[in-house]
């Protein structure tokens, strides 16, 4: 599944592709989730959602938690673990996080 048609997907959609394992519909849920967008907010499902996401290597997932951390979103703000999911998310081949 493509990112850019994750976020045209509804949330049913959404939560089957999920289960189904695929990464993008993984992280467009958590993002949906922690912003509240288009669903009730649930910050504890969408960090496991994306902490699934980052166990399994996704880069774009690691560069979320990266920024997630850095600003406190749904955990305790963390400069250190960002810092080191960044360079994780650079590594893996990540554009935007090698730019930041």
């Amino acid at each position: 599944m493509e990112e850019k048609r994750a976020r045209t997907q509804s949330v049913e959609e959404l939560e089957a592709s999920a289960a189904q394992g695929h990464m993008d519909a993984k992280r467009e849920l958590a993002r949906r989730l922690m912003e509240g967008d288009g669903v009730d907010k649930d910050e504890a499902k969408a960090m496991l959602l994306l902490e699934d996401c980052v166990a399994n290597g996704d880069a774009d997932a690691i560069l979320m938690l990266a920024k997630w951390c850095a600003l406190g979103h749904g955990m305790k703000r963390d400069a250190e673990r960002a810092e080191a999911l960044l360079s994780d998310a650079a590594k893996k081949g990540n554009k935007e996080a090698h730019s930041l």
